[in-house]
């Protein structure tokens, strides 16, 4: 937008001058007095015959027939441009084309300043936009071995309070990692009873259940058909059970700043019967980011 306005700025001087340097050129004559007329009309008498020319080669002067030759109507408006009575019209052209350098360099002035501004505005929202984050909440989704397998939960590591507005899970028996559709895909959001969560120190404390240690083992002995691992590891088409999860959440301050966006959580995990003490965690950037 500045740059255009630049543009039509330069324009509009180029054409002024350019009307400047053609009245310089071309001076507009100045009309006859009609007395004057009058008196050269009476001096001259009664009106005389015509006299037809005799015909010339072109560029030649006939009898009593003053014809105008290109190249002598050339240096005709040359002289003119440059005699005395001119010199006002490019007194007028020079004090233009000085306003033009001047104007010039008060546009480079100002668009240094805007670029200047520009700058600062944009460290002063990066600023404020660091603050924001390091004031968020931060909730993610972890596993806690326990007797019967493993229970998921999320926790809020952030400093503020997060407001939970919905999460879901996805269970898939599969008989490789790669079988996950590119698009993750999650079953019903459940809202929790109590929908704020509060900050914790570390995974464990004040933190809120995605799914209980006894559902996890139903699901693993209903995928892997045995707890055995060495009976696991010797069977053919062995699949494998994954654990999907998103919470959907928000700062409580979003209420009343609707500028504060909502975040999200996702993690996914496999689990093994030949490592029954660990998880892993699988599957591409859509199914494990935080927002």
């Amino acid at each position: 937008m500045h740059r255009m306005k630049t543009r039509s700025i330069i324009t509009a001087l180029i054409i002024v001058i350019g009307l400047l340097v053609g009245a310089a050129v071309y001076p507009v004559p100045k009309p006859k007095a009609a007395a004057q007329e009058h008196q050269k009309v009476s001096d001259k008498g009664p009106p005389k015959a015509a006299v037809l020319p005799v015909p010339a080669t072109p560029c030649q002067p006939a009898a009593n027939v003053k014809k105008d030759c290109p190249k002598e109507k050339a240096e005709e408006i040359w002289q003119k441009a440059f005699s005395p009575e001119s010199w006002p019209s490019w007194a007028v052209v020079i004090a233009g084309l000085g306003a033009i350098l001047v104007g010039l360099r008060t546009l480079r002035i100002i668009e240094r300043q805007t670029k200047a501004t520009e700058v600062a505005a944009n460290a002063a929202l990066l600023n404020a936009q660091a603050v924001i984050n390091s004031d968020r909440p931060w909730v993610v989704i972890f596993a806690v071995k326990e007797f019967k397998g493993f229970s998921f939960r999320a926790g809020n590591l952030g400093k503020t309070p997060a407001e939970i507005i919905s999460f879901a899970a996805e269970f898939r028996c599969v008989e490789n990692v790669n079988e996950l559709p590119a698009i993750a895909e999650y079953g019903t959001e459940t809202i929790p009873v109590i929908r704020l969560l509060v900050p914790g120190r570390k995974p464990g404390q004040a933190d809120l259940e995605l799914l209980p240690s006894s559902k996890f083992a139903d699901l693993v002995r209903g995928c892997t058909r045995t707890t055995d691992r060495t009976e696991y590891a010797l069977m053919p088409g062995r699949k494998l059970p994954i654990f999907c999860f998103r919470i959907k959440y928000a700062n409580p301050l979003s209420r009343a700043r609707p500028d504060i966006s909502q975040h999200e959580t996702r993690m996914c995990f496999y689990y093994s019967p030949i490592l029954p003490d660990q998880l892993a965690v699988c599957g591409s950037e859509e199914y494990n980011r935080h927002t």
